[in-house]
């Protein structure tokens, strides 16, 4: 069976035969960071953008994506590029601001730095089980100075100690991994490529993670499933099978204009290229309604975090005396309130600060959470030096010791001065 049978089983052969011919835009979508900059400095730096209908803080791009990532502002972490169809999953999920949500399936990073946003007197457990796509997850969030979100690096589907996170999470996001079809416009062999039997074995691990999302969920807490497949099978029949096990309330999402919903699962919706901008997205959103008991165990105390640090001073500095500051495998660390990391793989722990040897090194994570108050400011020339990780040279007398350097009132990274020269400390992964 081929891709159009396939899908015209279940779909009115108008949406079909418009998905096989590739119709509509696929814009990149730009979330705007706004710990670090106000919007209409955004707007008034050149970069072709539309309003995002239904997502705060987000636009859709108005040109080639290079235009976007190859500019100054999202080197520095003032917005975030991403689908704007994927970024509606976030926007939609309801939020009280103190909430305690996983991210399932968060690499690249896209919907936890979203969360992070709306979310930021709570906390997002960012993970993925692919160790390489979490290191880059946890990259981004110390990039756009995310200090709310804690990376983790496990695989729900085979976690052994699951049983202790039972009913512990305020609301769960599951981007499952998918089949992929709205992405076959990026390379005609994904097409060529696709098969039936993949479709099946992708909704098999979609069907296990909902059951992991739905015991991990508290009573009342609201689980938002999505992918970026076109198959009947990957989505509704998922949701709806899911449902006659579980006691949820489906969220009615057919308010978003421009979306499709099948008969069969009404409240659900997909984001087509040809009715909204971006690659294509399925979405779903219920919540929880059984007699669960909601856990604790993420509130509890354990003895191997320590909250007495000798870093007072520096952290009065930076304004963050006042939250959970705490120690974990020899880095300082800090997040809104206490959370037990225990029952994690944990990559990144926080905001985290940085690490003691003879001094206290500040980190990367640090310097894109800080304003630039008492940075070092630098010109274009030493900027474009210090990213592609050139040795710099500034007039000002400096003593020996770490600085944060800025560039246009926006933190680059710290560098540290020996008496001689200036180190370069930017991420060696990130120079240009």
């Amino acid at each position: 069976m081929d891709f159009y049978n396939h899908l015209i089983n279940f779909f009115p052969k108008e949406i079909v035969e418009r998905i096989i011919n590739q119709e509509g835009e696929h814009h990149r979508g730009l979330l705007i960071n706004p710990n670090k900059i106000n919007e209409k400095e955004i707007l008034n730096s050149n970069l072709p953008l539309l309003k995002h209908p239904n997502v705060e803080h987000g636009y859709i791009c108005q040109s080639n994506e290079k235009l976007y990532t190859n500019n100054y502002l999202y080197e520095l972490g003032c917005y975030y590029v991403q689908d704007p169809a994927a970024m509606l999953v976030a926007s939609i999920l309801p939020i009280d601001n103190k909430d305690i949500i996983l991210d399932m399936c968060a690499a690249p990073g896209g919907k936890t730095i979203q969360l992070a946003f709306r979310n930021n007197n709570g906390l997002i457990i960012s993970n993925d089980a692919s160790y390489d796509r979490a290191k880059i997850l946890a990259y981004n969030i110390a990039k756009l100075g995310i200090d709310n979100a804690i990376v983790t690096n496990d695989n729900y589907l085979t976690k052994e100690n699951i049983d202790e996170l039972k009913s512990a999470f305020s609301s769960v996001v599951i981007d499952a991994p998918c089949s992929g079809s709205s992405m076959f416009y990026k390379d005609e062999k994904m097409m060529a490529d696709w098969t039936y039997k993949k479709v099946l074995k992708c909704a098999k691990i979609q069907e296990k993670l909902l059951e992991r999302g739905y015991f991990l969920l508290q009573n009342g807490g609201f689980l938002v499933y999505s992918t970026c497949s076109f198959s009947y099978e990957e989505n509704e029949a998922i949701i709806i099978s899911f449902l006659k096990k579980h006691h949820m309330k489906l969220i009615d999402l057919s308010y978003i204009k421009n979306s499709y919903s099948h008969p069969s699962l009404k409240e659900a919706i997909y984001l087509y290229p040809f009715l909204y901008d971006g690659d294509g997205q399925f979405i779903c959103l219920m919540q929880k309604l059984d007699s669960t008991i909601d856990n604790t165990i993420l509130m509890k105390k354990t003895i191997s975090l320590i909250d007495k640090l000798s870093l007072e001073k520096i952290l009065t500095s930076v304004k963050l005396s006042k939250r959970h500051n705490f120690e974990y495998k020899g880095y300082y660390c800090s997040l809104p309130f206490y959370i037990n990391l225990k029952p994690f793989n944990v990559l990144r722990p926080g905001l985290v600060l940085g690490w003691l040897k003879s001094e206290f090194v500040p980190s990367y994570h640090l310097a894109r959470y800080l304003d630039s108050t008492n940075s070092l400011a630098l010109d274009d020339e030493n900027y474009a030096k210090y990213i592609k990780g050139e040795e710099i040279h500034l007039t000002m007398p400096l003593e020996k010791g770490y600085y944060l350097l800025s560039y246009k009132n926006l933190n680059v990274a710290f560098c540290h001065y020996d008496g001689q020269k200036i180190k370069n400390l930017y991420p060696k992964s990130e120079r240009q």
